[in-house]
């Protein structure tokens, strides 16, 4: 990855929210290993290929990519990823505003799984 790149604020804006968020995840959890994301794409019908690996501890957020794609197809995925991402954080958003309530009206909870 390109140092500018990694250094744009928008993206350590997101990585300093990644790391909260795996700080409180690692409590919850009662882990403090990495937490590591990996990356594929493909056309249906491909095999899948690499984009890479995000690896996030508390401290630091690694990321590897060794992309062997077009500019377009980059930033396609990165497209996609981005919505699947916000996909994730409001699914992950209402279960917990639904755990809050159930606990919060003495309500037995569903487990923490959710659906998409």
């Amino acid at each position: 990855m390109n140092p500018a790149t990694l250094a744009n604020p928008d993206i350590l804006s997101k990585t300093e929210f990644i790391q909260r968020m795996l700080k409180l995840h690692n409590e919850i959890e009662h882990d403090e290993r990495p937490f590591i994301v990996h990356v594929t794409a493909h056309r249906e019908g491909d095999d899948p290929r690499d984009f890479g690996t995000v690896s996030v501890t508390e401290r630091e957020v690694q990321i590897s990519a060794d992309l062997d794609s077009s500019e377009s197809e980059t930033g396609l995925t990165g497209m996609i990823l981005g919505m699947y991402g916000n996909l994730f954080v409001l699914t992950a958003a209402t279960a917990l505003a639904t755990r809050a309530d159930c606990k919060r009206n003495g309500a037995s909870c569903p487990q923490s799984e959710t659906d998409v």
